[in-house]
């Protein structure tokens, strides 16, 4: 069977300026502080490298690659956790759509890994959904 990469991108537009969102999202250890599913976050390798603990005490070992502090955006990879994808990449981007209106989009690419390609998608799509349905509550 020949392996596939799966594309997944979830957007949520925010009643809030593009720079207040931010100012919570930017910040690569903040996962912790508005998204439901993560217990933790902490950082090591000078701030490139996270570890987040999920509800069910599993962790993912994350590395940011690319932060882009002006255009408001992240990507990071999955080094090591429960999930089962290999090359995974994520991209994490705040739009300023008008003065107090701002999208907020999570994309990432990978290849599931032992596993039906549509049960990693759903995982994944659940968790991205999860963290943008409590952004829409927090700047609300």
């Amino acid at each position: 069977m020949k392996e596939k990469t799966i594309k997944l991108s979830e957007e949520i537009e925010l009643p809030a300026s593009a720079s207040k969102v931010w100012n919570l999202l930017g910040d690569f250890n903040s996962i912790s502080s508005w998204h439901p599913v993560i217990k933790s976050s902490s950082l090591d390798e000078n701030g490139r490298v996270r570890r987040v603990k999920i509800e069910d005490d599993a962790e993912n070992v994350e590395k940011l690659i690319e932060y882009d502090k002006k255009s408001r955006y992240y990507t990071y990879t999955i080094l090591d956790g429960p999930l089962p994808v290999s090359d995974y990449i994520a991209k994490l981007e705040v739009e300023k759509i008008t003065d107090n209106s701002t999208a907020v989009k999570w994309s990432c690419e990978f290849m599931a890994d032992g596993v039906p390609d549509a049960e990693v998608e759903k995982n994944v799509q659940k968790f991205f959904q999860a963290g943008l349905d409590n952004l829409k509550k927090i700047f609300s």
